[in-house]
């Protein structure tokens, strides 16, 4: 399969340094570990050679090795070839540098995985809650294992809910703009 050995031989030169493992878990399938150092600068090597973006995911492995993991998964269409870029955080500082300035698309993913698994993500343009609610208790990461399934953390009273702006060419044609507040 010379183009996925293509696209290993295109990440090595300039990350050599940075990966730590390459696995072919099937023909068509890159498993590439690197420093968490290095996340952002290869996922950015992985789209400047061709590859799209599609999604990230985060998991627990606290109770196996006392981290948190990250992946970052990318298709090469016409080749058919998957790579998932992954890297690792100890649980007690779950700090990356953010993809999202270079793949804005990578947004909402990092935000998931900050509500939900608690990592903070350096650089990250927007990173207010995505999926828990403004409410919820900080220091409570839902998809963490520790987290009894059934817990049903107190609603905070009074709380003000921060509503983003309505864009401002939201409805209407392009030349009319519609304010975000009443008149």
């Amino acid at each position: 399969m010379p183009r996925a050995d293509q696209i290993i031989d295109s990440l090595k030169d300039g990350l050599s340094d940075a990966i730590l493992n390459v696995d072919y878990p099937q023909e068509n399938r890159i498993l590439i570990d690197v420093k968490k150092e290095s996340i952002r600068e290869a996922s950015k090597k992985v789209m400047e050679i061709g590859g799209r973006y599609q999604v990230s995911t985060g998991y627990d492995n606290i109770e196996r090795d006392g981290t948190l993991g990250l992946i970052h998964s990318f298709v090469f269409d016409k080749d058919n070839v998957f790579i998932n870029i992954r890297t690792f955080v100890p649980q007690d500082d779950p700090v990356l540098e953010s993809i999202t300035p270079d793949i804005p698309n990578a947004g909402w993913s990092e935000r998931e995985y900050q509500d939900l698994l608690g990592f903070r993500f350096e650089g990250h343009p927007k990173p207010k809650r995505l999926i828990l609610a403004d409410d919820f208790p900080d220091g409570i990461y839902p998809l963490r294992k520790e987290i009894p399934w059934n817990l049903m953390p107190p609603a905070a009273e009074d709380v003000a809910y921060q509503l983003d702006d309505v864009p401002r060419r939201l409805f209407g044609s392009p030349d009319r703009a519609v304010s975000s507040h009443p008149p």
